[in-house]
């Protein structure tokens, strides 16, 4: 039986904001900067109205918001902002032509099409527009044959079609992909980042999904895939990362993660939600090449994770989120010296004991400990670390005196409290905290006093303090403050003079949500 699902979805890991290499299939990169627009002409041009559904849409995404407030704006500028251009969102099937037509770029598009079943006719213009490099139509109703009419695109690089929304209408626009549409995307060397979770994805599928040599980045989850399948995917010899999350990947042997352990080219692997034993383990643990592993919600428990780091000394990030771990799994944890980012979210059996020995360990720069009910003498354990500089805590049960503990600390910069027991006394703790830049404090029990003190800090760049008990007396207080760019405060009852203190400083922030 495959190991119980404990209802934490993978978009709730966090990954490191800073200072922390963070694995691709996570970390997308932005955009470059786009060039400078054409001077924009004379108001003595003919003029157009703009303020249609598309256009709005598109102005929404532009890097020069002064825009976004133009109601009419001159031919010759409207052309000049599609240089601004580079993602835009088609809420319609129905708009998808217009918007193109009108906003055709000459230069790299990114689109986003929202809540459609699209059409034969749809799919053939996405596929011969040339401006389009990354395609998002995840639950687009697209079947075998749609995907051989994207497969004729020689200029989509990035392309999801996998199931994402959580939106519960979606499951009757939830694409039918099978083999004959995965064999057409593989024939083309052109995509290097597909997204194919929840398809039909046989054999057939695989074997050509290995033979393929543009793909960098593939998403296989929840396919239903076997240890045939990997062992045909491991082929592949450009895929850098790999996600396999809930398949039955291990269910009758380890041939499958043994395939995948001997690629040299794999550097990032998700086996989450699959069949991990100590055989497997050990086997994954042989790897030279994956640097950044997933296996959580997959019933480890300490003799494997033992298996899995007796001898490995390349990982770098690994994700245990839901294993069953005690204190044996700390005292391997403790004498790793590879890892540089762990997260151990759920995993609420290690102790108190267990903490101390993991804070003592001098590789660790990232830890996610969410959801690990460690109380405030957990708190106190971890906090003992000399070397992480980010730090998650969320639903910890963590009150003052473990507020207070963390505030000792003088290595974390980046610390999340969010969804604690924290009240004043512990936030004018943190306060004192001259290392601290970023702590977010979100559904705590903070109030004026508290954020005062916060206000006062002079290390703090970001802060969240969203849903607190935060009044006007408070956030005046932090409006004065000129060292914090990125502040959210909404759910509280600020009152409108505090609001007319923030707006007018509103320059000051790169985030400022109230």
């Amino acid at each position: 039986m495959p190991p119980a699902k404990r209802g934490v979805p993978a978009a709730d890991i966090e990954q490191p904001a800073a200072g922390v290499e963070q694995p691709a299939m996570l970390n997308e990169a932005r955009q470059p900067d786009p060039p400078e627009p054409a001077a924009a002409a004379a108001p003595t041009h003919e003029r157009v109205d703009l303020s249609t559904d598309e256009w709005s849409r598109v102005v929404s995404f532009l890097e020069r918001p002064e825009l976004a407030s133009m109601r009419e704006v001159s031919k010759e500028l409207e052309r000049a902002a599609s240089y601004a251009v580079n993602s835009l969102n088609v809420g319609r099937r129905e708009e998808l032509a217009p918007a193109l037509a009108a906003y055709r770029l000459n230069r790299p598009l990114s689109l986003v099409i929202h809540s459609s079943a699209l059409l034969p006719a749809d799919l053939q213009l996405l596929a011969q527009d040339s401006s389009i490099v990354s395609l998002n139509v995840a639950d687009s109703n697209i079947d075998d044959a749609g995907a051989q009419m994207l497969a004729a695109s020689d200029s989509i690089a990035k392309l999801r079609l996998g199931h994402t929304s959580t939106d519960a209408s979606a499951a009757s626009r939830r694409n039918q992909i099978g083999d004959a549409g995965i064999q057409a995307l593989a024939r083309r060397n052109v995509i290097k980042w597909l997204d194919l979770s929840h398809s039909a994805c046989g054999l057939d599928g695989a074997r050509a999904l290995g033979q393929n040599r543009s793909i960098e980045r593939l998403d296989l989850s929840e396919c239903n895939l076997s240890d045939a399948h990997a062992v045909e995917l491991a082929n592949n010899k450009t895929i850098s990362s790999l996600i396999l999350s809930y398949n039955r990947i291990g269910e009758f042997g380890a041939s499958g993660i043994s395939a995948l352990a001997g690629s040299t080219n794999i550097k990032e692997l998700s086996l989450r939600g699959n069949f991990i034993e100590a055989e497997a383990a050990e086997i994954l643990g042989s790897s030279t090449s994956i640097t950044h592993l997933d296996l959580s919600d997959t019933g480890i428990e300490d003799d494997i994770l033992h298996a899995l780091l007796a001898r490995n000394n390349c990982l770098n990030s690994l994700h245990l989120n839901l294993a069953y771990l005690g204190h044996e799994a700390a005292v391997t944890l403790s004498r790793n010296t590879s890892i540089t980012a762990l997260s151990l979210l759920a995993c609420d059996e290690i102790g108190t004991a267990g903490l101390a020995l993991i804070a003592t360990n001098n590789t660790l720069r990232w830890l996610c400990l969410d959801a690990a009910f460690i109380g405030d003498a957990g708190a106190a354990a971890i906090a003992g670390t000399r070397s992480i500089t980010e730090m998650q805590l969320e639903e910890n049960h963590i009150t003052n005196d473990g507020a207070v503990a963390l505030a000792r600390n003088t290595s974390i910069v980046s610390l999340d409290l969010t969804s604690n027991d924290i009240q004043d006394e512990g936030a004018i703790a943190l306060a004192g905290n001259e290392v601290l830049m970023r702590l977010d404090l979100t559904m705590n029990q903070i109030g004026d006093d508290g954020a005062v003190a916060l206000a006062n800090n002079t290390s703090l760049t970001s802060l969240s303090l969203q849903s607190t008990r935060i009044g006007e007396r408070g956030a005046l207080a932090l409006a004065a403050n000129r060292n914090i760019t990125s502040l959210d405060l909404s759910g509280n009852d600020i009152g409108p003079m505090a609001r007319q203190a923030f707006e007018a400083v509103r320059d000051r922030y790169t985030l400022l949500v109230l």
